[in-house]
């Protein structure tokens, strides 16, 4: 313990560098237990690589709860509208994307990725979870590639899923509108990354188009898991973190015909 408070008040200490090492850790436990793979929730049983670039989320991962909220709203949404095509802007690692495909959620997925080394991970997880004929993959964003992929009668059964880590208000504008128009969106919200005009302008014109809903982050309940239950509590809320820089929300669009 002396020692413990020694380290914790020394004059370089970095607690932010410190918690991540120890979650690391964690996950690193997390996916030895369940042989990685999702063990619980609405992807359980997709593979994924142990390989992660953004940050350590695998815990969440394989325990099911990465971004529950959007997983509960994705579903929702694609059992009411029988979507068929999701399109995934920021695709990461692609946990999403073979979560989806791989529980047979959507029949078809297009993901976009433009880091290089991710989009590697993300290729990797699509041809370990066998969905390769399902899902086509692509560097950065782009709407004309997607014109001559989906057709127009199709444009109505497409989720386009969004995480672009705040490149959102310079891709979903009005030139690009007849693209997305007739889709559901679901927009990782950046706008602590933006001023404050460009974000007004941007919900002005999501509002014009859309039915806008805002998707609160959500709760997480570590002691639903048996095999959590020797751990400290310390380490088994940290297994709840997704290292988030501050409260996140999601914008959801819904088309005002297709309603």
């Amino acid at each position: 313990m002396k020692i413990y408070f020694k380290n914790l008040f020394r004059k370089n200490y970095n607690l932010d560098e410190l918690l991540l090492e120890r979650k690391k850790k964690l996950s690193d436990n997390i996916y030895r237990i369940f042989k990685g793979k999702v063990a619980f929730g609405k992807y359980k049983d997709t593979k994924i690589s142990k390989k992660e670039h953004w940050s350590y989320d695998m815990a969440s991962k394989i325990l099911g709860l990465y971004e529950s909220q959007v997983q509960e709203k994705i579903t929702d949404i694609q059992s009411k509208k029988k979507l068929k095509i999701l399109v995934n802007f920021g695709a990461g690692e692609g946990y999403h994307l073979t979560g989806l495909l791989k529980k047979k959620i959507f029949e078809k997925g297009y993901a976009f990725e433009s880091n290089e080394y991710t989009k590697r991970i993300l290729d990797h997880n699509i041809k370990i979870n066998k969905l390769k004929k399902k899902t086509f993959t692509f560097a950065k964003s782009n709407f004309e590639i997607l014109s001559k992929l989906i057709k127009p009668s199709l444009k109505k059964k497409v989720l386009f899923l969004i995480d672009i880590e705040g490149e959102e208000f310079d891709l979903i504008i009005k030139k690009n509108l007849k693209h997305f128009q007739d889709s559901h969106l679901i927009i990782e919200n950046h706008n602590f990354l933006k001023n404050k005009k460009k974000v007004n302008n941007f919900l002005s014109f999501l509002k014009k188009n859309f039915k806008i809903k805002i998707i609160e982050n959500s709760s997480r309940n570590p002691f639903i898991f048996k095999k959590l239950k020797i751990m400290k509590d310390d380490d088994r809320w940290l297994l709840m973190s997704e290292g988030r820089p501050c409260q996140m929300s999601w914008i959801l669009c819904t088309p005002k015909l297709n309603s």
